[in-house]
C-alpha cells in the first residue's frame, strides 16, 4: 500500500524569534538535532502554549516525524515516534494516519527503506537536501492487519526505549568517568595503594 492512501503528512514551522513570550515554555519543540534515537524522549528547545497554533502545530505522543530538509538527508533518513506531546519545526513532516496503519509500523517500514529514499533525496536551489512529499506518497509499504502491526510495533518500542535509557545511561557514567579522572590527574583525590 502506498504512504499516500494510509494518512496524511503536516509541515511544522517555527515561531518568531523576536517574540521571547513565544520561546522556553513546556512544550517541546522538536528539530532533526533531537531526532538521534527512534524515539524522541526529550527537546532542546521548548515553546510557550501562546506559540502552539497555526504554524506551530501540537502532534499527541506517539505521532511519527520524518526529517524531510536539511543535510542529514546526504547520509540518512531521520524518523522518530514522540513520546510525549510536542510541536516540531519546517524541516520535519508529522503522520497522521487515517486508520489503516498505526505510526511505529510505517517508521519501521520507512527505516527498512531508507537506501531507496536516500536516491530520492534532492537538491533546493539554496543547496538543502530535501525529501519531496510526492517521493514519500509514492512509498509503498506491506500492510498486515493492524493487530499484527501492533504486535511487531510494541516489541520494537520496548527495545528502542531500553535503547534511548542505555544510551542516557552510557552518557551519565561517561561524565562521571571524566569527573572523576579530572580529579585523580590534578592530585585533588589519590589512589589508594
Amino acid at each position: 500500500m502506498r504512504l499516500g492512501n494510509l494518512g496524511r503528512w503536516s509541515s511544522g514551522g517555527t515561531p518568531s524569534k523576536s517574540d521571547e513570550t513565544l520561546w522556553d515554555g513546556d512544550v517541546p519543540w522538536i528539530c532533526p538535532r533531537d531526532m538521534k534515537s527512534p524515539v524522541v524522549t526529550r527537546a532542546e528547545s521548548t515553546v510557550s502554549e501562546k506559540a502552539v497554533g497555526g504554524a506551530c502545530k501540537l502532534v499527541p505522543k506517539g505521532t511519527l516525524l520524518l526529517v524531510v530538509r536539511g543535510m542529514i538527508l546526504a547520509k540518512t533518513i531521520p524518523t522518530a515516534t514522540t513520546a510525549m506531546s510536542a510541536t516540531y519545526n519546517q524541516d520535519i513532516k508529522a503522520f497522521h494516519p487515517n486508520g489503516r496503519a498505526i505510526p511505529k509500523f510505517v517508521q519501521l517500514c520507512l527505516q527498512h527503506q531508507t537506501r531507496n529514499l536516500l536516491r530520492h533525496v534532492n537538491t533546493a536551489t539554496h543547496g538543502t537536501k530535501k525529501l519531496d512529499a510526492q517521493t514519500i506518497a509514492n512509498v509503498v509499504i506491506p500492510l498486515p492487519d493492524l493487530s499484527m502491526q501492533i504486535e511487531l510495533s510494541d516489541a520494537i518500542t520496548d527495545m528502542d526505549l531500553a535503547m534511548v535509557r542505555l544510551g542516557e545511561e552510557h552518557v551519565r557514567l561517561m561524565r562521571t568517568k571524566a569527573a572523576i579522572q579530572a580529579e585523580l590527574l590534578h592530585g585533588k583525590v589519590r589512589v589508594p595503594r
